[in-house]
């Protein structure tokens, strides 16, 4: 691994023949387009109400020891009687006396449709880079029935369950990319708890024969104003197949400021 210096960060440079790195880039873009595109072309804009939200939080140490941390999220939400589409976007950089520990980046979308108005069919695309973790990136994609369980002015819990498809590409540039079906499995839980205080709670499990990836994110909202908020967030990341000398399971802690914008 090499490190070139780049203002305060050192990027490692993995050594990869230039004919994969090549393919791999080219799978990149065109997962990103993918998923850009089908966020705005499944549901006409002046038929859905839209909303969104974005979070940053920023934390820098010096003195004895130099720590920066970035972490950024962005998330679209359109929605009308028959559809149901999110787009989510999030960044994690850390870096500790100049060297980098931690480099995530996250892409995914998904549509529903709906056939009432506690059942759907959805559609996802989900992209995962961790330059830290066996993989140099996770991407799937899969459909499923979703179940709207609990509807209140209070609680809302969601279930979904599908089939799927994943490739992985390995960090280890002798390892062969991988492609496996899969078995995926969501929830999500929102509870208002006041007028400005709520909590929240989404997991992700993708099974296969290869690896099972699995991501819970607990999180509690406090309202600032009608636009502005603070974020208190841990999640849980694991995966049961990783090369030696990686952890399975990453934690991350978060506080971040959430600023709300579009339909409320």
């Amino acid at each position: 691994m090499i490190s070139k210096d780049q203002g305060n960060f050192h990027v490692p440079n993995l050594s990869v023949p230039a004919g994969r790195r090549n393919n791999k880039n080219n799978f990149r873009m065109q997962s990103f387009a993918m998923i850009l595109m089908c966020g705005w072309l499944v549901c006409p804009a002046d038929a859905a109400e839209w909303s969104g939200k974005g979070e940053f939080g920023f934390v820098m140490a010096r003195g004895n020891s130099e720590t920066e941390t970035l972490n950024l999220g962005l998330q679209f939400e359109r929605k009308s009687e028959k559809w149901r589409n999110d787009l989510k976007m999030t960044a994690l950089r850390s870096s500790d006396d100049g060297e980098l520990n931690a480099e995530r980046y996250t892409l995914g979308y998904k549509s529903g449709y709906n056939f009432n108005a506690n059942s759907y069919l959805f559609g996802a695309i989900r992209y995962d880079q961790d330059e830290f973790s066996s993989n140099d990136y996770q991407a799937s994609l899969s459909i499923g029935y979703g179940r709207q369980l609990l509807d209140t002015d209070s609680q809302q819990l969601s279930v979904e369950i599908g089939p799927g498809v994943r490739r992985s590409e390995p960090n280890d540039p002798l390892r062969e990319t991988e492609t496996n079906v899969i078995g995926r499995l969501s929830s999500g839980y929102a509870w208002t708890i006041s007028e400005t205080a709520s909590l929240t709670n989404d997991l992700l499990v993708e099974a296969g024969s290869d690896n099972t990836f699995a991501e819970n994110e607990l999180a509690l909202n406090v309202a600032i104003n009608s636009r502005f908020a603070l974020k208190l967030a841990g999640a849980v990341r694991h995966n049961t197949d990783v090369d030696p000398g990686v952890e399975k399971t990453d934690t991350l802690t978060t506080a971040n400021l959430v600023y709300k914008f579009g339909e409320q």
